[in-house]
């Protein structure tokens, strides 16, 4: 049975793992978290905190994300999608 821990604990696991991939999609763009955070209209604590999936990427902003990072929104869903199936498969 899924209790709310169990979800709780599956929200912070992808958003860990989607940070991660965040951080390795700016890190090929050759892009600071300075850069991002410029462009985005964000700090740089905000960028560190969604690539250490301490902050939710919201879908609204995903556009814009990956703008910044040079590549296609298509990218970051196929990713989110991809993160979530490995993660239920696991389980």
């Amino acid at each position: 049975m899924d209790t709310n821990l169990d979800r709780r604990q599956r929200e912070i696991d992808l958003d860990a793992q989607l940070g991660s991939h965040l951080a390795r999609l700016r890190e090929r763009a050759g892009l600071k978290q300075e850069d991002v955070a410029l462009q985005l209209g964000f700090t740089r604590t905000v960028i560190s905190k969604l690539e250490h999936g301490q902050r939710k990427l919201y879908a609204m902003e995903i556009p814009d994300y990956a703008r910044a990072l040079q590549v296609s929104p298509s990218v970051l869903f196929s990713t989110i999608e991809r993160i979530s199936t490995e993660y239920d498969s696991s389980k």
